[in-house]
């Protein structure tokens, strides 16, 4: 019974904004309401599901646009990280099929957001590369076809 209203209070939780998130986690862990098998910070709540590595996080897009909606959240997830010292960021776009301005934007706000690190962009749909190109972002991010070839670029820049 627990588990089933954990998992409830997780799926009305996906509803708040990700600066939120972050308390919610706290404050379920600190309730004891969550079984010490779920790992938070691997549930999806939102759009996209990140996963934290020790100097570089993956963050994997999990809707087909990367519109007003997704980005806000996906802002709000790069702030975080930005906040928690990651600098090194490959974001995996290979769900995403549309990116609008508001898209645009985030990635933008990525690649500032790792001036001092790495951003990697994998699996990106040719538009949005298209996008991408049109913009030129300053320094231009990595885009490589598939995040394991990612995470290798980036553990090698990171360990040099």
């Amino acid at each position: 019974m627990a588990i089933l209203q954990t998992l409830r209070l997780l799926r009305i939780s996906s509803k708040r904004r990700a600066s939120n998130l972050t308390q919610y986690r706290e404050n379920l862990l600190t309730l004891g309401q969550v079984p010490s098998f779920i790992n938070l910070s691997k549930v999806c709540l939102m759009n996209y599901k990140v996963e934290k590595k020790d100097k570089y996080a993956v963050i994997t897009m999990l809707t087909p646009n990367l519109d007003n909606q997704s980005a806000a959240e996906l802002r709000s997830e790069l702030v975080l990280l930005s906040g928690e010292s990651y600098k090194h960021i490959v974001i995996d776009l290979a769900q995403c099929e549309y990116c609008d301005t508001a898209g645009l934007s985030a990635i933008l706000i990525a690649n500032r957001l790792c001036q001092d690190g790495m951003l990697i962009l994998a699996s990106v749909p040719e538009n949005v590369e298209n996008m991408l190109r049109i913009q030129r972002f300053n320094p231009e991010p990595i885009i490589v076809t598939t995040v394991d070839e990612g995470e290798v670029r980036m553990l090698k820049a990171i360990t040099e």
